[in-house]
């Protein structure tokens, strides 16, 4: 049976339970409705260390409209020059988009067939710094034993049309992550200057697995069927996102067993280089998924959830 619970918790979050099926969630309403928990199976993927500082790792952040950085938070859209806050200091980059702080509405949940679906709202109606469109993004979470299915709508309630790339930023737990690996089909990748901006792509066949071992990762590629496996001593899991979200960025903290796997439409600095642009026209809308599934790699897990 399916348990949820919604209340103050430093900020305003969503808890979903199911204690048969070894299942945990929660949403961060105020925090751009994030994943801040996930415990599929009884495996827990996404935890937050006590100590960890989301506007600095931007853990589970939707990335809205923009994913990664823009050079100098400035770009130009048909013939007209924005400027967005640099929220990224040391750098004086824009980074992660405009809706990783903001707050959403519950709107729905519904249970069906030993799914749970959660979806939230979050509507721009005023002119935001840099970015001056009205729009709606929807949320929708729907969590089983073994699964999770994030599905992102955005629509355009501006009068013209506005640009944007998209992405979803998750850290995965590993037991060891010296001791795991990563496959997934590329041979291309992303070359970045020494403040993380696109300077070029280059050609880069990628032998897979690739095992993590001491490798420190800050890397993009572009992938050619949108998924990748993650394996670990205790799970495998598998990601997967839309044709468009072909761009696979890998980010792992020293000194952490955490890794970040995302799935964006496009690159750093899209806003200026047009690489993985898209465009939403006025009353339009665009929807993308990222699916994740997982196996236990042992017969029986003995890593418990507390509920």
């Amino acid at each position: 049976m399916f348990h949820i619970k919604t209340g103050k918790k430093n900020s305003d979050f969503i808890e979903i339970y199911n204690k048969n099926i070894g299942l945990k969630a929660a949403i961060n309403i105020n925090e751009g409705a994030r994943l801040k928990t996930l415990i599929l199976n009884n495996i827990p993927l996404i935890t937050q260390d006590e100590n960890s500082n989301y506007k600095e790792s931007f853990a589970s952040a939707i990335l809205f409209p923009f994913a990664n950085r823009i050079k100098n938070g400035r770009y130009k859209f048909k013939n007209k020059s924005h400027q967005l806050n640099c929220n990224e200091s040391n750098r004086n980059n824009a980074i992660h988009g405009l809706v990783y702080d903001k707050t959403f509405e519950l709107k729905k949940i519904k249970i069906k067939n030993n799914k749970i679906y959660i979806s939230l709202i979050y509507k721009e109606k005023k002119t935001t710094k840099g970015f001056p469109y009205a729009y709606n993004l929807r949320v929708t979470y729907i969590f089983s034993k073994k699964s999770t299915n994030l599905i992102i709508d955005i629509k355009n309630k501006s009068l013209e049309s506005f640009p944007f790339t998209l992405g979803w930023h998750p850290y995965f737990n590993s037991s060891n992550l010296h001791d795991s690996s990563l496959a997934f089909k590329s041979s291309k990748k992303i070359i970045f200057d020494e403040n993380l901006i696109t300077k070029e792509i280059v050609k880069k066949d990628i032998l897979v697995p690739v095992q993590i071992k001491n490798t420190q990762f800050d890397d993009c590629f572009i992938t050619k069927d949108n998924k990748v496996t993650f394996k670990t001593p205790n799970y495998t899991l598998t990601l997967r996102s839309n044709p468009s979200h072909k761009y696979f960025q890998i980010y792992n903290p020293k000194n952490s067993n955490k890794i970040a796997l995302e799935f964006m439409s496009g690159v750093s600095n899209s806003f200026n280089n047009k690489i993985g642009l898209q465009e939403l026209n006025p009353n339009e809308t665009y929807s993308t998924s990222h699916v994740l599934n997982i196996t236990n790699n042992h017969k029986k897990s003995h890593l418990k959830c507390n509920y």
